[in-house]
């Protein structure tokens, strides 16, 4: 292994498409690099999202043990480079439980990248970060609340509250000086967004693939967008109501569609984006995709990406989302 490339984010810059984008192209992409997002590090995102809920250091004592598990169920191949792209392990998105901004993304990626270093010493470990600029960022991150919580500020209220968790360059001159002299680099939205094929090449551009491999990958669409004007309005006077937190949280999974990801009549064939919502009782609460296709996707993984998507069809508390095989039909 030559090269390690961490991807930890920030939410909201685009990591979804990239991430359907990386699993869309796994096959052409294999030769030159394994690809490793959060279902391979589900324990470790919620670790980090304890941290940054808590600042507690000594919730990170586990932080070692359950990359050990993660890495052992999974061993890396030594002929491959390796590309991790998660952005929970940057803890919870801002505004979500009340954290204020990311602050815990430094001492973080000291625990993550300095794990990196010392279990693949023969390998050049670096972190890139996708930004994106204070009001868009913002803006994403307000719909995406107004959506998953019971937000009842308007986006100016909001804007002024959460408005440290934008200063991306703060955070990231932190971690440069935590982690030095390894290398940490960042990617504007607005840059990923200008390639051809969308945000997720832009990233495998950072990766040692040949130049006709990555012209002949797949393109996708948009990944975990945001509801548009009309209904992020329908869902802030929803949140605004005298419903009761379940029947508001129903009214709002009935305004939404599923949206599919689509890069053209091949990727449409190819792959397709699923999110469902699983209550502790197992029963779907927002049931996009039936309990037979989340079986037969298990199957399309194949024997180690099953064993990893099964691991997360176990965890009902969690509103799963992440990419999906297509399925006929």
């Amino acid at each position: 292994m030559r090269q390690i490339l961490l991807h930890p984010g920030f939410y909201k810059t685009g990591t979804s498409s990239m991430q359907h984008f990386l699993w869309a192209n796994r096959d052409a992409l294999d030769p030159y690099f394994e690809v490793r997002l959060m279902r391979y590090f589900k324990p470790v995102v919620r670790l980090s999202g304890m941290f940054s809920r808590r600042k507690n250091p000594l919730q990170l004592l586990d932080m070692v043990p359950l990359l050990d598990d993660c890495f052992a169920e999974f061993p890396p191949r030594a002929d491959r480079d390796l590309l991790l792209s998660a952005e929970g392990l940057c803890g919870h998105l801002p505004g979500t439980y009340n954290i204020q901004d990311y602050s815990a993304v430094p001492v973080l990626m000291t625990y993550l990248a300095g794990y990196l270093v010392e279990r693949f010493p023969d390998a050049q470990v670096k972190l890139l970060f996708t930004t994106r600029n204070s009001y868009d960022w913002l803006f994403s991150t307000y719909k995406h609340q107004l959506r998953a919580q019971r937000l009842t500020l308007d986006f100016t209220e909001f804007e002024t509250k959460y408005k440290d968790a934008a200063q991306f360059d703060k955070v990231l001159q932190e971690v440069v000086t935590a982690l030095a002299p390894l290398p940490v680099t960042t990617m504007p939205m607005s840059d990923a967004l200008r390639h051809p094929l969308g945000p997720g090449a832009a990233l495998v551009g950072h990766m040692d693939v040949p130049d006709l491999v990555r012209s002949s990958l797949i393109p996708v669409g948009k990944g975990n967008e945001g509801p548009s004007d009309a209904l992020w309005a329908k869902f802030l006077s929803i949140n605004r109501s005298s419903l009761p937190d379940e029947a508001a949280a129903e009214a709002k999974m009935h305004s939404r569609k599923p949206r599919t990801l689509v890069g053209g009549s091949r990727c449409e064939r190819a792959t397709h984006r699923r999110a469902w919502r699983i209550s502790q009782d197992g029963h779907d609460v927002d049931p996009i995709v039936s309990h037979g296709q989340r079986q037969a996707s298990v199957a399309a993984y194949g024997l180690g990406h099953a064993r990893a998507d099964q691991r997360h069809y176990q965890d009902r508390n969690d509103a799963f989302c992440d990419p999906r095989p297509a399925f006929a039909g």
